[in-house]
């Protein structure tokens, strides 16, 4: 049972790791093409929290 509880600990730490990951890629490859010209700022993406 303690294996059981810590694998999922483990598992959700990952996965929260890689979405977190993700979006602050997303957010500077935003920022990069915004300020290259290539896209506008009113695109209305919000980011997720």
């Amino acid at each position: 049972m303690l294996v059981t509880l810590l694998m999922g600990f483990l598992a959700d730490l990952v996965f929260d790791s890689a979405a977190t990951m993700r979006r602050s890629y997303r957010a500077d490859v935003d920022r990069y093409l915004t300020k290259r010209g290539l896209r506008s700022d009113s695109t209305g993406h919000t980011p997720a929290r």
